[in-house]
């Protein structure tokens, strides 16, 4: 069991890799090729059908990951349980493609958009992906991953040649994912049979699903919202794309961030049917420490090198993404956070309505933010918004736990100066010595960033470079003591 685990959170982090590296080849391209505009219609098209996938799947997918994994032992038990669910999910997302259609017809504006954008709720229709989660055959998923990344790739470098190809952009991503999801409703032939079920057998999951569905919505909303109110309340479609581009930025770093919360969670609910109450705050403070180590100077840095950064990588028309980056650099810091104590930890101990009503406040101050900062601010609003919003997520979030926050403030205060000095030097360097926006230039700001801080975390015998250290040693000497055990049994 501990090799397939091991395998596949081997197979996850490299999909996750994939994940970082395909933007970083196709963001700068797109960028030139369709516009800022071209980026914000298929971004506000693509906020709407999220929605009606999100309503169509009533939490099916959370709910059928979770129910195949209690049955999949009993090959009849987990055949009927299939049945049911996929029965239930394509005449849902039937009735949510129905009113789609009905829904852009009516709206007309960006309707080819808006058409090309449906091709994603059709996907979700052969979605299988629940089950392959619940069998815990990851590599299915992976390599489905795999092959819709790269048929996304060669299609958008070979038919994507001008802001006219806009729609083959959007069709580009939605193709390949209908592909990938066909693909695999069709592979599920060889782990469940599909045995026609009666309706009233499909409907009983309806409730535990919706349950799951709540939470999902808040999550949805909050992440895509700002997309839409851009699109509605902006007098500008471009501001859509220029908060699209800069949101892809941060969500590059945040995948370095996130990963740890996700580690965490398996031991903190172990702790927690253990009652160790002490030993739970104990590696949730760990983990704000680390978190504090990593996401500070990727706040810091990514604010000094947007500079360098932006120019090169968008190209020309993007400066307000120069400013949207900067605004929203202490997101990484404050989402890092948020993600173990709040997501991580609190679903750890079993308080999820308190999470569920943390998720509501925080999307419902976001909104309301919003609709009062974009009108006048356009899509500086929107990020103000999100950053205001997750400032009082994280005073929540520890209002709501136990976890005390001046255990970590003298953690936070290091890392923080240390990030700050390195972000001045970066500034410095670049103004002084460098000063153009090129590839090579933003290359040497980083590494020089790198340098300064860990050069820094050294001198001062940091604790989690020491912690680090004693790992390498001691996981080289488990490997020297195998190698010389091998010799003597030889």
């Amino acid at each position: 069991m501990s090799n397939k685990i091991a395998t596949n959170y081997l197979l996850n982090l490299c999909y996750n890799v994939l994940i970082i590296i395909v933007p970083l080849i196709t963001t700068p391209y797109i960028s030139r090729t369709v516009g800022a505009e071209g980026i914000g219609i298929y971004t506000y098209c693509l906020s709407f059908s999220t929605y009606f996938i999100v309503a169509g799947t009533i939490g099916i997918p959370l709910y059928g990951k979770r129910s195949i994994a209690f049955v999949k032992k009993d090959q009849a038990k987990l055949d009927t349980l299939f049945s049911e669910l996929i029965t239930l999910q394509i005449i849902l997302l039937g009735l949510s493609l129905t009113l789609y259609v009905i829904f852009f017809l009516i709206y007309q504006k960006y309707i080819y958009m808006f058409m090309a954008c449906g091709l994603g709720v059709i996907a979700a229709l052969f979605d299988t992906s629940w089950l392959y989660v619940g069998l815990e055959e990851f590599r299915k998923i992976v390599f489905r991953g795999f092959i819709i990344k790269i048929i996304s790739v060669i299609s958008i470098f070979a038919f994507v040649k001008s802001r006219r190809d806009l729609y083959i952009y959007a069709l580009s991503i939605m193709v390949a994912n209908l592909i990938g999801n066909i693909w695999m409703f069709v592979d599920v032939g060889k782990y469940v049979h599909y045995d026609r079920p009666k309706l009233i057998s499909c409907v009983k999951h309806f409730k535990p699903a919706l349950i799951l569905l709540l939470p999902n919505i808040i999550n949805t909303i909050y992440s895509v919202i700002d997309r839409t109110l851009l699109g509605v309340l902006s007098s500008d479609i471009s501001e859509v794309g220029y908060y699209e581009q800069s949101q892809k930025i941060i969500t590059l770093s945040l995948t370095l961030v996130t990963s740890l919360g996700t580690i965490l969670m398996p031991r903190l609910a172990s702790l927690f049917s253990e009652n160790k109450t002490s030993e739970i705050e104990a590696y949730v403070n760990k983990g704000i420490r680390i978190i504090s180590f990593i996401a500070l100077p990727l706040s810091f840095g990514l604010f000094a090198i947007s500079d360098s950064l932006v120019p090169w990588f968008f190209g020309d028309g993007y400066e307000k993404v120069n400013v949207l980056i900067r605004i929203f650099s202490p997101v990484i810091f404050l989402l890092g956070v948020s993600d173990l104590i709040g997501t991580q930890y609190l679903i750890a101990i079993k308080k999820e309505k308190t999470l569920l009503f943390i998720n509501c406040a925080t999307c419902i101050v976001n909104i309301l933010l919003d609709i009062i900062l974009i009108p006048f601010m356009q899509s500086y609003g929107a990020a103000i918004a999100t950053l205001i919003s997750e400032i009082i997520k994280i005073i929540a979030c520890f209002s709501a736990t136990k976890i005390h926050i001046f255990n970590n403030i003298n953690y936070c205060c290091k890392y923080g100066m240390i990030s700050f000095f390195m972000l001045i030097a970066i500034e410095f360097i670049y103004k002084n010595y460098l000063n153009a926006s090129t590839i090579l230039n933003t290359i040497v700001l980083v590494i020089g960033g790198i340098f300064i801080y860990f050069s820094i975390m050294i001198i001062t015998k940091d604790t989690i470079i020491q912690m680090v250290v004693n790992v390498f040693q001691s996981k080289l000497r488990n490997n020297s003591c195998k190698i010389r055990g091998k010799r003597g049994n030889e």
